[in-house]
């Protein structure tokens, strides 16, 4: 959930301006700024004895389901997914068939399945009829014509937990893309494989699937990091060649040593890669993973090894305090491993922490 750009009074005043750019600001902050009030990440059900004002936020996102500009009616809805109003179901439910092949269609068509995706997160498995309609709006979504609607309902149905999501999304990426396929459909594999990244643990048939998929990429292709960096999360070495190609590209470096790290699988090039990211020049962070990589993926007291080791130790003393806490992190990383490793005598799952890709 995105932090609020507002108190929580400034936005349920804003949500009833007649100024239609200040009044969609309004409530477009009412759900963040009504749960960063509770302290409490969403999405998330609010009852009206938690706050005073839930009642109060509900009511103005409910009445801007019939606001005249499109962008209102999105943002309430998705306000009240994000604070488990089941009445937000049957209210988007029509957007989902909407005909109008323009902008406001797209958005409405768009925002629906997220709001969908929001409610079914926050009631999670406590309203059963409420969340079997979600499901079921999200399977019609996914089946749609609109190149939108499946975009958006493949993450959805990753998020609400759809046990039918899975082994269906993995389907599509089976299927080689033809070769004049349109933009839409690549850009469609893509959120598949992002939305398989928010698995927990997937199947070894859907891995296999990812496999070969990446098996008909170049390793430099940016849908080879993606592939590459979930492959990696599941202990599968297949990507490696994706993940050195991306220590080049600047933008997809840090992820890509994270994926490294989290592997552990020793590769004297990725090493070699990581190691020219130890440079001054490189901002510290991305310096300190690269250093935390190296100690990951070469062999204990080797001569790269100790050079990510004092990385390490000298960056313990920057002047940021987010990049001393980085070193602290994986100080402790690489403790744990070497205390399951002498304990298990095999290579234990890695532990440090790993940023969440983006779409």
């Amino acid at each position: 959930m995105l932090a609020p750009e507002m108190t929580l009074p400034a936005a349920l005043r804003d949500a009833l301006h007649p100024d239609g750019a200040v009044r969609i600001a309004g409530l477009r902050n009412l759900a963040p700024a009504l749960l960063a009030a509770l302290d409490r990440p969403g999405p998330a059900r609010c009852g009206d004895d938690e706050h005073p004002d839930v009642a109060a936020v509900r009511e103005r996102l409910l009445a801007a389901l019939e606001d005249p500009v499109p962008d209102a009616r999105g943002y309430a809805a998705m306000g009240l997914g994000t604070l488990g109003q089941r009445a937000v179901i049957d209210a988007v439910a029509p957007w989902l068939t909407l005909a109008n092949d323009d902008a406001d269609g797209t958005w409405l068509r768009e925002t629906a399945v997220i709001a969908l995706s929001y409610v079914g997160v926050a009631l999670g498995t406590s309203d059963a009829d409420a969340r079997a309609r979600v499901l079921a709006l999200l399977r019609a979504a996914w089946g749609a014509s609109w190149p939108e609607l499946r975009f958006q309902a493949a993450l959805a149905r990753i998020e609400v937990d759809d046990p039918q999501a899975e082994a269906e999304l993995a389907a599509v990426l089976a299927e080689p893309p033809a070769d004049d396929a349109p933009a839409h459909e690549q850009q469609l594999r893509a959120q598949i494989v992002f939305a398989l990244g928010h698995v927990a643990r997937l199947q070894p048939s859907t891995l296999d699937v990812l496999v070969r998929a990446l098996d008909r990429l170049p390793p430099h292709d940016l849908l080879a990091t993606e592939l590459a960096i979930v492959l990696a999360a599941h202990d599968r070495r297949e990507g490696l060649p994706a993940l050195r190609a991306a220590l080049l590209r600047r933008f997809d470096r840090d992820r890509a040593l994270e994926a490294l790290a989290a592997l552990g699988a020793p590769d004297p090039a990725a090493a070699e890669a990581a190691l020219r990211l130890l440079r001054p020049w490189v901002p510290p962070i991305t310096r300190v993973r690269a250093a935390y990589a190296v100690c990951r993926i070469t062999a204990p007291g080797s001569p790269a090894a100790r050079r990510g080791a004092r990385a390490l130790a000298l960056h313990a003393w920057h002047p940021r305090p987010a990049v001393r806490e980085a070193v602290a992190d994986a100080r402790a990383a690489l403790a744990r491993l070497e205390g399951q490793s002498g304990a298990a005598g095999d290579r234990p799952s890695p532990t440090a922490p790993r940023a969440r890709p983006g779409p």
